[in-house]
């Protein structure tokens, strides 16, 4: 009995996994060839490209929100910003089968942002971040991302995180326009 519930509770985290940080579970939108490119190196950092067509301002403005970034998420409860200086301390509270409350800092750099973990009880490892770079085509929008939750398997982390990550440039590019493709809504909505 007692390792039915130890597999039960890592089903229930490898859920989460999947669906945790950032997650925008959304239908796919189809840009031809303008779609995401995702990659995953060795040491599990999670690296997504997109191209937009919105102007720099709205694309900054979009990507500064990060409460608003984070309640996108369909497994985020809540996120409270906090100044912090030039940064900003995040606490994000995520829900699937469990629930998971974790702090985060996020300061701008000098071609976005940075945010790393400062304490979590379920998370090992939290890194990510966000390059905003002009391109000929419009403002490309990358996004890395490394994450190591405890007990669960490194593997299902990545592949979560991957397909998550994808899901949300694709959002980001439904809503801020693809190179050819006018944004639909503003950074606001």
């Amino acid at each position: 009995m007692k390792h039915l519930l130890t597999l039960t509770g890592l089903v229930a985290q490898a859920a989460l996994a999947l669906s945790l940080l950032g997650a925008l579970m959304t239908p796919r939108v189809a840009f031809a060839d303008d779609r995401p490119v995702i990659s995953v190196s060795k040491d599990g950092t999670v690296d997504g490209s997109v191209v937009v067509g919105a102007p720099p301002d709205v694309v900054h403005s979009y990507l500064a929100d990060v409460a608003t970034l984070r309640k996108r998420s369909k497994d985020v409860v809540s996120a409270e910003v906090e100044k912090d200086g030039e940064c900003e301390l995040v606490t994000t509270t995520a829900r699937n089968f469990i629930e998971l409350t974790y702090v985060s800092r996020r300061c701008p750099s000098g071609s976005g942002w940075v945010e790393t973990l400062l304490e979590s009880d379920t998370m090992n490892d939290y890194y990510a971040e966000w390059f905003v770079t002009p391109v000929t085509s419009g403002i490309e929008i990358r996004f890395r991302m490394r994450t190591d939750l405890n007990m669960v398997p490194r593997r299902l982390v990545r592949a979560g995180v991957k397909s998550n990550v994808e899901a949300s440039l694709e959002l980001m590019q439904s809503i801020l326009g693809g190179p050819d493709v006018p944004p639909d809504r503003v950074a606001a909505d």
